[in-house]
C-alpha cells in the first residue's frame, strides 16, 4: 500500500464556505430566547415521560447533550417565526440534533436519513413518536412576522447589511484565489530545480489528473452547446433556475434550488450527477461547500458564456 493512500490533506478553506454561518447568524442573532422556569422544565420532561434523573434523548434514547429546536428556526435562509422557549424545545443527543437539522421531526425520525432513529432501529420508535406528538399539543408554541413587528424598514436594513457581507465575501474570495495562485505559481517557480528528480509515476499521475479534468472540461462545454438549445432537457431547467436564483450573487442551498423546481421527481439524483466527474455523468456543473451550491471553478468561464448567450435569446 502506498503512504499516500494514507494521508489525507487538509480540504482547502474558502471564504465562501462561511456564507451558511453567516446567514444562520444573522437570523439566530434577532430571534429571542426565553429561558423557562423550574416548573416548565418538569412539566416538559413529564409530558415527553423523561427522567431528571436520566435525561435521554426524546429522539432515540442515548443520553441526552443539548436541547434541540422541534421546530426550525430557519429554513431556506429564513426566519420560520419560531422562537427559542421551552415548548420548542426537546433534550436530544448531538447525533439526532445533526441528522434532524432544520427538516421536519416527523418525517425525519421515520426517513431513511443518515443516523436518523429508524436507519438506528431505535426500540420503541412508536411511543417515542407519541409523545414528540403530545409535546407537540402541550403549549402552543409562539410564531412571530419579525417584518411586521419592527417595520419593512429595519428590516430591509437588517437583510441589507447581510447581503453586504456576503459581498464582501465573495470579493474576499476572489482576491485570496489570485493570492493562491501567485504563490503556488511562485513556489512552482522556486522548486524548478527538482522538477528533474520526480519519478515518472508520479508525473503520469499528474497527467492523468490533468487529461481527465480537460475531459470533463470539454464534455461540459459540449453539453452547454446542448442545453442552450434544448432547454426542456432536466440538467439543464436545473442550471438555468440556479443562475436566476444565483442572478444577485446570494448563496443558493441545495433545498433552495430544489424547492424552485418542485416538478423535477429526479432532482436528486440529476444534481447528484452534476457534482461528480466519472464517465457516465451528466457534466461536473457544481461543487457544493457548506451546503452553498456554486459552479465548478474550472468551468466557471464557460457557464459565465453560455450564461450571456441564453439571456441574448437562445432559450427563447
Amino acid at each position: 500500500m502506498s503512504y499516500l493512500s494514507l494521508f489525507r490533506m487538509p480540504t482547502p478553506m474558502k471564504i465562501t464556505g462561511r456564507s451558511s454561518s453567516i446567514t444562520n447568524a444573522f437570523i439566530n442573532s434577532i430571534i429571542p430566547v426565553l429561558p423557562p422556569s423550574e416548573d416548565d422544565v418538569k412539566e416538559a420532561l413529564n409530558v415527553l415521560k423523561i427522567s431528571k434523573t436520566d435525561f435521554q434523548c426524546v429522539y432515540c434514547g442515548d443520553g441526552a447533550t443539548e436541547w434541540d429546536h422541534l421546530r426550525p428556526l430557519v429554513k431556506e435562509q429564513k426566519p420560520t417565526g419560531y422562537i427559542s422557549e421551552i415548548q420548542n424545545l426537546v433534550p436530544s443527543c448531538g447525533k439526532c440534533n445533526q441528522s434532524k437539522g432544520n427538516k421536519n421531526w416527523f418525517d425525519w425520525i421515520l426517513s431513511d436519513a443518515p443516523k436518523s432513529p429508524k436507519t438506528r432501529e431505535v426500540e420503541n420508535l412508536n411511543l417515542r413518536i407519541e409523545n414528540l406528538q403530545a409535546y407537540e399539543s402541550w403549549r402552543k408554541p409562539t410564531k412571530v412576522n419579525f417584518e411586521d413587528i419592527v417595520g419593512s424598514e429595519l428590516w430591509t436594513q437588517h437583510w441589507d447589511n447581510w447581503s453586504q457581507v456576503l459581498q464582501v465575501m465573495t470579493e474576499s474570495q476572489k482576491l485570496a484565489n489570485e493570492i493562491k495562485h501567485i504563490v503556488a505559481c511562485s513556489q512552482n517557480t522556486l522548486s524548478n530545480i527538482n522538477i528533474s528528480s520526480k519519478n515518472e509515476s508520479n508525473s503520469a499521475t499528474e497527467n492523468n489528473s490533468n487529461n481527465f479534468c480537460d475531459k470533463e472540461i470539454e464534455k461540459v462545454r459540449k453539453k452547454l452547446e446542448r442545453w442552450s438549445k434544448k432547454p426542456n432537457q432536466i440538467c439543464c431547467k436545473i442550471l438555468n433556475k440556479y443562475l436566476e436564483l444565483n442572478g444577485d450573487q446570494q448563496p443558493i442551498t441545495k433545498n433552495a434550488l430544489q424547492a424552485a423546481l418542485p416538478e423535477l421527481a429526479t432532482f436528486n439524483s440529476n444534481f447528484a450527477q452534476m457534482k461528480m466527474i466519472s464517465d457516465k455523468n451528466h457534466a461536473k456543473i457544481f461543487e457544493v461547500n457548506n451546503e452553498i451550491i456554486e459552479v465548478w471553478e474550472p468551468v466557471r468561464q464557460l457557464v459565465a458564456q453560455y450564461k450571456r448567450e441564453i439571456g441574448n435569446g437562445v432559450n427563447g
